[in-house]
């Protein structure tokens, strides 16, 4: 496993996602909110969440290189999910699913 990903269990790589793609995605994320195609999870009741989409799952496979290259090999694609946050909303600690550990 690369550094820091090893060392720290999470890794920031700034301009990932250029600052273009980022404003398309929340774009369509805001979009699909607002067409009442989100849903709601146990993790942040208030934010709409969104998985099984095809855009997001494109991205994923489209950056999977890139992402074992910080993880430092390769990694099998599991689901992509996303939540679109709103003010005051806090995401408080929690253990995701097994699925998305790299072990």
């Amino acid at each position: 496993m690369a550094q820091p990903l090893a060392l720290e269990g999470v890794a920031a790589v700034p301009g990932f996602i250029d600052d273009r793609l980022a404003r398309i995605l929340y774009t369509m994320l805001r979009l699909r909110a607002h067409r009442g195609e989100g849903r709601r999870d146990d993790h942040m009741p208030t934010a709409v969440s969104f998985w099984g989409d095809s855009t997001l799952d494109a991205l994923h496979l489209s950056v999977r290189q890139d992402v074992e290259g910080v993880a430092g090999g390769p990694l099998l694609p599991t689901y992509c999910y996303a939540r679109l946050y709103s003010n005051g909303d806090t995401l408080g600690p929690h253990h995701d699913r097994a699925a998305c550990e790299i072990v």
